[in-house]
């Protein structure tokens, strides 16, 4: 059996359902057969995201991981809390974006995100260099996430604001990759809008945690 994880959400119940399915699809396409993830989900209104997780909460978990970006401003409180250790999502795609050669990296993802530093400390803490667009998007970047995004109800002009700050972080700050760090980025960005290499941070996360899981496992078949 894998080790059993966490999950903590969430900016919505979408998200949530987006790690659930990716962990178990990887999950099942290393084991076969019937296998999946052992998983504990705690899903939380975005309203009370605030909160703390208890221990109680995560009984038999051996690690736990938060589905929502902005919620990772209480990771480690949230880690001394329980006592277990939190699967960063910062963690799995900087070493994917340093294993790759790269330093120079642009960050598109919520307001929040972009402008705090307890997402980007944790990426310069790879030695990465990280840029965000400018003050004019980051405002009106979670009114595009929270109002359309979310919703899968996405304008043209939505889409065109996301890929001319993707083009703006390329050709204005010349970084050498991008980082898409909100799950709700998947829905403007297909594989063709994508000129630079491209870190897709749930896909990313999913399954560094998936593999996690399945470290020194035991499986019966």
């Amino acid at each position: 059996m894998t080790k059993t994880v966490g999950l903590i959400g969430g900016f919505s119940w979408q998200t949530m359902a987006i790690y659930y399915q990716e962990i178990n699809e990887y999950v099942n396409s290393k084991l076969g057969g019937i296998h999946s993830a052992n998983l504990l989900i705690r899903s939380i209104d975005y309203s009370d995201l605030a909160s703390m997780v208890s221990a109680k909460d995560l009984g038999g978990m051996t690690a736990m991981l938060c589905a929502c970006g902005q919620q990772l401003k209480a990771a480690n409180a949230q880690a001394l809390s329980t006592g277990l250790p939190v699967l960063h999502i910062c963690d799995f795609t900087a070493r994917q974006i340093v294993d790759k050669g790269h330093r120079r990296v642009g960050l598109l993802a919520t307001r929040a995100v972009m402008e705090e530093d307890f997402y980007k400390d944790r990426l310069r803490g790879f030695g990465l260099e990280v840029y965000v667009p400018d003050e004019d998007f980051r405002s009106d970047a979670d009114r595009m996430i929270f109002c359309e995004m979310s919703k899968e109800q996405i304008s043209q002009g939505v889409k065109t604001t996301w890929h001319t700050a993707y083009q703006d972080l390329v050709q204005d700050h010349n970084v050498d990759c991008i980082i898409l760090g909100c799950t709700e980025l998947r829905l403007v960005f297909g594989q063709e809008d994508l000129t630079a290499p491209t870190f897709e941070t749930t896909t990313i996360h999913a399954r560094g945690i998936a593999d996690w899981a399945l470290a020194e496992s035991t499986v019966f078949t």
